[in-house]
């Protein structure tokens, strides 16, 4: 009677799952790439009530402005006609510099004052800029889906008061850039056991970064009037902004939420 290495009958199937054999280094996913932190921190923030909310709500508001002089076409509904355009930027702008920057407040303050992040840093190999990157990432992925629900209606007003879609397309640049350095700086803040001190020195961190977005959103502005080549000269304050409004304070961040030696 023979008998097989395997110890099996030479009838059966020794065939290994798929899911069990072991990918080579050349030909991973490009979600292997992803770190877990990143993924569970987006997973997070996408239940969370405040994203469902703000999203819900500004969907609706943005919906309601778009659709009011459609069904107002009195003459008396004519002022409607100029003033629409700024309520929709008011509305649609709200989430990208309130809502994502006032949930980043808190992002960090809870878990340091529990303990959680220090027992994961512990317990996992996870560093602090691991997990300060990932809910940061969080926020610009939450960022990214809301602006890209309100393209539709962005589209609607280019018909209708016109502009030039490269200008649109910097301007929405723009704006992630400003939301990712308000997030990024009230996440150094949320750091901070104080919440009185962290409203105080709000305003002397984030005036800066808005008046260097300014200039930013001024430069995408010009595309209209200048052409494609004047976007390039604001390069500079991006890096700036990049540098000082988003590298730095999520270096703060982490560096605040990493165990003592």
């Amino acid at each position: 009677m023979t008998s097989t290495t395997s110890g099996r009958s030479p009838g059966m199937s020794t065939a290994i799952p798929p899911q069990l054999v072991s990918q080579p280094q050349g030909e991973r996913n490009w979600s292997d790439w992803i770190p877990c932190c990143v993924l569970l921190e987006i997973r997070r923030s996408m239940r969370s009530s405040y994203f469902v909310l703000a999203y819900s709500l500004c969907n609706l508001l943005v919906l309601a402005v778009t659709m009011l002089p459609i069904l107002l076409v009195s003459t008396s509904a004519n002022w409607l006609d100029s003033d629409m355009m700024q309520l929709f930027c008011f509305i649609s702008l709200s989430p990208f510099i309130l809502v994502l920057p006032g949930s980043s407040l808190f992002a960090l303050g809870k878990d340091m004052h529990t303990g959680a992040i220090h027992n994961l840093l512990a317990t996992t190999h996870l560093g602090a800029w691991d997990v300060v990157f990932g809910k940061w990432l969080s926020k610009i992925v939450e960022a990214q889906l809301m602006l890209c629900t309100l393209l539709p209606y962005s589209v609607l007003y280019y018909y209708k008061y016109g502009g030039s879609p490269i200008g649109h397309l910097l301007g929405a640049t723009s704006l992630l850039l400003f939301t990712g350095g308000l997030c990024a700086i009230c996440m150094a803040l949320s750091t901070i056991q104080s919440i009185v001190f962290r409203v105080i020195l709000l305003p002397f961190l984030v005036v800066p970064a808005i008046l260097t977005a300014g200039a930013i959103f001024r430069g995408a502005s010009e595309v209209d009037r200048y052409g494609l080549l004047s976007a390039f000269a604001y390069l500079p304050l991006v890096f700036l902004y990049t540098v000082f409004f988003i590298l730095i304070p999520l270096v703060w961040a982490a560096c605040s939420c990493a165990p003592s030696r």
